[in-house]
Formats: structure tokens, C-alpha cells, sequence
């Protein structure tokens, strides 16, 4: 959920795979992007749940995503997306921005 949220962008950038799995034993977890929702990043959360049994299934995922996207509202902020995300990204098309 969180490169699509991000458009792609790597998670936990800039972490050694060791550091991180440190950091996840220990409950790290990445932010919340500023221009997701907090409905959507609650849904991101669970994703990330310990022990894996206690995630969505991925029948549950949909549901919950349906579920949000059947409201009438924005539920992520294009406008207000941290360039900064996209820091340090090669480029796949000369010129393309992101």
C-alpha cells in the first residue's frame, strides 16, 4: 500500500535491510505520507501488523478499500505529496518527472 500511496516510492528509503529489521522487531513503522489520509494510513498500518496473522487478508484489503473509495471525498492529496519522496529516484524516461 505505501508505494501506491506514494506513487512508487520505495519504503523505509535510506535504511540498511539490516537496520531495519531491527527496527521493525522493535516496532518501527513508517509515517504517515502528508498528503494520505488518516482513513488510509490506518488501513496501511494494519498491513504491517506482528505477527503476520493479525494483517488483512487480502479479500479483507479490498473490502476495506472498496469500503473508502465508495465515499465522496479525497482520499489522498495529490496536491500536498512530499516531493521529497521522490528523492534520489533514477528517472525510468529522460525528462519524466517522476
Amino acid at each position: 500500500m505505501w508505494e501506491i500511496v506514494t506513487l512508487g516510492c520505495t519504503p523505509y528509503p535510506g535504511i540498511s535491510s539490516m537496520i531495519l529489521r531491527q527496527q521493525l522487531e522493535n516496532g518501527y513503522r513508517m509515517m504517515r505520507p502528508k498528503h494520505c489520509t488518516y482513513e488510509v494510513y490506518r488501513i496501511m498500518y494494519r498491513c504491517w501488523r506482528e505477527p503476520p496473522a493479525f494483517r488483512p487478508s487480502f479479500k479483507e484489503l479490498c473490502q476495506q478499500l472498496e469500503d473508502l473509495t465508495s465515499k465522496a471525498q479525497n482520499y489522498v492529496d495529490l496536491v500536498n505529496i512530499d516531493e521529497r519522496l521522490f528523492k534520489g529516484l533514477t528517472r525510468c524516461i529522460p525528462g519524466e518527472k517522476y
